[in-house]
């Protein structure tokens, strides 16, 4: 053991810290209107909020178009990354990889 030099006070031992991370996860969605052949893709912190804003016309671009229900999502640690994933979905909207993406989720 170390000496302990006047006026220091000695480190305590026991039990180590408990550190709690929140890790907060992103959520890019896609949701499909139930009366349309409609998609919407968008990104959100919290689903279930973010559907119930959808279906109760909240959001002015999927207002007309409600009732939603989610088709597909992905999970990321940070915001940035949920919304650059976003835009690379909405860049193959429609096209096949869309089309495959969501079949994907499906029948996988």
């Amino acid at each position: 053991m170390a000496a302990i030099a006047f006026g220091e006070v000695p480190l305590k031992v026991g039990k180590p810290a408990i550190v709690i991370i929140f890790n907060i996860m992103f959520v890019v969605y896609v949701l499909n209107s139930m009366r349309y052949s409609r998609y919407y893709i968008g990104h959100t912190k919290n689903m279930k909020s973010r559907l119930a804003e959808h279906n109760r016309g909240k959001v002015r671009s999927t207002k007309a178009f409600a009732p939603w229900k989610v088709v597909y999502t992905e999970t990321y640690g940070s915001k940035s990354e949920a919304f650059r994933r976003e835009m690379e979905i909405k860049k193959y909207k429609s096209g096949n990889a869309f089309k495959k993406l969501i079949l994907k989720s499906e029948f996988g």
